[in-house]
């Protein structure tokens, strides 16, 4: 995988190195942990994403932050 984007916006090659297990590393936040699951699902299959998947992370974003992230 090329993860030069990451590296480009500064995250730490310890998050990168951990990104295969996120779920489970303890180097990920309960946000990022929110953030990744929604977005996974998004890129795999829009329609499994749940109001429970949703909640988690409007949890942690502002309803702005919500569309500004599903939009990116």
């Amino acid at each position: 995988m090329d993860y030069e984007p990451a590296r480009r916006a500064g995250l730490p090659e310890s998050k990168i190195a951990a990104l295969p297990r996120w779920p489970d590393a303890p180097e990920f936040r309960p946000v990022e942990r929110a953030c990744l699951a929604f977005a996974e699902a998004f890129v795999l299959d829009v329609h499994s994403i749940d109001d429970d998947l949703a909640a988690a992370v409007t949890e942690h974003l502002s309803p702005a932050e919500m569309v500004a992230f599903t939009e990116a």
